[in-house]
């Protein structure tokens, strides 16, 4: 009886979680950790720390997803010119045939 009540008391209230060495031995330690690096300009980042390197680019898929958008809007808006320009051309065509027409018509006459 005196052993049931020493392990209720010790998995109620000496958790591992509440230990005081617990942080060395959390399995989940790294999980929780805040990354080395958070943004260029983290005042965690000192020159001995190695933390920040020519040419890194912490912003890449958010910079790869914009571009990719831009990309996309860029080839839209060349589309519809295109379109537009090659509507045009058609008018005009169209509207030279026209004009040689009525002048042969009026030579003609």
């Amino acid at each position: 009886n005196i052993n049931k009540a020493i392990n209720e008391y010790q998995k109620n209230f000496q958790k591992p979680e509440t230990r005081r060495e617990f942080d060395l031995s959390d399995p989940q330690a790294l999980k929780k950790e805040r990354p080395a690096r958070l943004s260029d300009d983290d005042p965690r980042c000192t020159v001995s720390g190695l933390q920040k390197f020519t040419g890194e680019d912490l912003n890449y898929d958010q910079r790869m997803k914009f571009q990719k958008e831009q990309f996309r809007e860029w080839s839209l808006q060349q589309q519809r010119d295109w379109k537009n320009a090659l509507a045009d051309q058609k008018f005009a065509d169209d509207l030279h045939d026209k004009n040689r027409i009525e002048i042969d018509q009026k030579t003609m006459e």
